[in-house]
């Protein structure tokens, strides 16, 4: 049961995970919207604490199988943020081994992690170290694969990957791989950023070793194909300086400009979310305006209080005139 209480939650079947799998086999975008909402509202919002009354071995392997599959669910709608939380809930059991379960769940949460942020997954705190460097050691070329993208060029992360073709089939995780390759230049280009507050397309392609990645090895001009693609990037971040259409300027010599990205944070939510996280704002700013009147007047009243008390009178009275 997923829930505070033995008589609330959701109580997870095996029919639920051959769901899931169905789900995936059929192929169909629609139904996997809706399955990953669901899915995500039994596993992904769920406390780790309550996942950690469920010892029994067939109970823990039906919760694991399910946030896997929930995990890959999730993928296939277009929601990766929410396949990373339910394949870090895998983790969440206590368990007397690692399982070829957490295994599986690790391989697609080191690849969903590098296409959200170009970073390594971390395992929660709560896993078993013992556990943990179990799991490590059978998805050791995953971890290489993020150590590579920790590196300032793309050069060696895209061959990493290229060489784990191979690897990313046989595990079925090729369709991970490539949303990974796609998002690389992304993540490169972000880096440059935090050394550097605008540089030129050519300089960036020197800089982020974009002449590796297939994009540009398929063809073409690269500094016209990056230019492009950090027009297509949608991050307020980034924003690449273009005179026009009636601009002479060589894609190369373009301007790339980098801004704060917490400041720009609040630009790329959508209006609604705007509206909503403004309204919150305002309400605590009107709530400690209030706080700050009260304390305000407490403190007004204790000096009337004080100015009536005997011992207050006395002092004043001791006290020498002055002209």
């Amino acid at each position: 049961v997923l829930g505070s209480g033995v008589d609330r939650g959701v109580r997870l079947t095996p029919l639920h995970v051959e769901c899931l799998k169905q789900c995936l086999l059929g192929r169909r975008r629609e139904q996997y919207e809706r399955v990953a909402a669901a899915a995500a509202a039994v596993v992904g919002e769920a406390r780790f604490d309550s996942l950690g009354t469920m010892v029994a071995a067939p109970r823990g392997r039906a919760v694991m199988e399910y946030s896997l599959y929930a995990g890959m669910v999730c993928v296939g709608a277009g929601d990766v943020a929410r396949a990373a939380r339910l394949w870090t809930a895998v983790f969440a059991l206590p368990s007397k081994h690692a399982s070829a379960i957490q295994i599986a769940a690790y391989k697609r949460l080191v690849l969903a992690e590098l296409e959200l942020g170009g970073r390594r997954a971390q395992l929660p705190g709560c896993f078993a170290a013992a556990h943990a460097r179990t799991v490590e050691s059978q998805a050791a070329a995953y971890g290489a694969l993020a150590d590579a993208f920790a590196a300032r060029s793309m050069a060696g992360a895209v061959e990493r990957l290229a060489a784990m073709r191979a690897t990313l089939v046989a595990d079925g995780n090729a369709g991970l791989g490539a949303r990974v390759m796609q998002a690389a230049p992304a993540h490169f280009v972000r880096r440059v950023g935090r050394a550097y507050a605008r540089v030129t397309v050519g300089r960036l392609v020197d800089l982020t070793g974009f002449r590796a990645h297939p994009l540009a090895a398929g063809g073409g001009d690269p500094h016209e194909r990056l230019a492009q693609y950090v027009r297509e990037m949608g991050d307020p971040a980034v924003a690449l300086l273009d005179a026009g259409p009636a601009a002479t300027a060589a894609p190369r010599d373009l301007v790339v400009c980098f801004a704060d990205p917490a400041a720009t944070a609040a630009a790329a939510l959508p209006p609604a979310e705007r509206a909503r996280r403004e309204e919150l704002w305002a309400g605590r700013l009107a709530a400690k305006a209030r706080e700050a009147d009260g304390l305000r007047a407490r403190l007004d009243g204790i000096d009337r209080h004080l100015a009536l008390t005997k011992e207050h009178v006395t002092s004043m009275r001791d006290q020498p005139a002055t002209s």
